[in-house]
């Protein structure tokens, strides 16, 4: 059996975006989960808050 020794970074924030005369709050945190050296997984979650739209995403990174 492979061994994967694997390495989080977590990330979280909040913006004001600005929409003509409006200005909306905007929350997200992210994780970045190392699986080794060139490969890693992204999950990252933003909430528009005056308009309650959620959005989850997923991706796979690769650095060469």
């Amino acid at each position: 059996l492979a061994e994967v020794k694997a390495r989080t970074q977590i990330e979280g924030g909040a913006a004001a975006v600005e929409d003509g005369d409006e200005i909306e709050m905007v929350v997200g945190i992210g994780a970045l989960f190392g699986l080794t050296r060139e490969w890693g997984l992204r999950l990252e979650y933003e909430r528009l808050n005056d308009t309650k739209i959620d959005l989850i995403s997923v991706g796979v990174q690769y650095l060469f």
